[in-house]
């Protein structure tokens, strides 16, 4: 004999499905919108190559930097980058110099 299904039990089984249903929102939305969804991945993606750019011409910038010290280091001073220094210091030309202003 079919048991009968009385109207309690479809309300608890509607109740069920709209719980399940709720909780599914519930994660799908923080899948796609929370602090470490979908979206917000996408924009962390993005930062980081924005700031591997900045890193590589910071590195280069360095490079450049670390150079010029080693020309002015004691064991071989580089003379005219040490005179271009000296000028720049003491504001300094000659009468025959073209100043170039930037």
């Amino acid at each position: 004999m079919p048991q009968m299904i009385t109207q309690t039990s479809k309300a608890k089984y509607v109740a069920y499905f709209l719980l399940v249903t709720a909780l599914f929102a519930y994660f799908l939305y923080h899948l796609i919108q929370g602090d470490r969804g979908v979206i917000s991945w996408y924009k962390m993606r993005d930062n980081v190559s924005e700031l591997r750019l900045k890193l590589d011409s910071l590195n280069v910038e360095r490079a450049k930097l670390s150079h010029r010290v080693k020309l002015l280091s004691p064991n071989s001073i580089d003379t005219d980058l040490l005179e271009e220094q000296a000028r720049k210091l003491l504001n300094f030309s000659y009468e025959n110099d073209v100043i170039v202003m930037q």
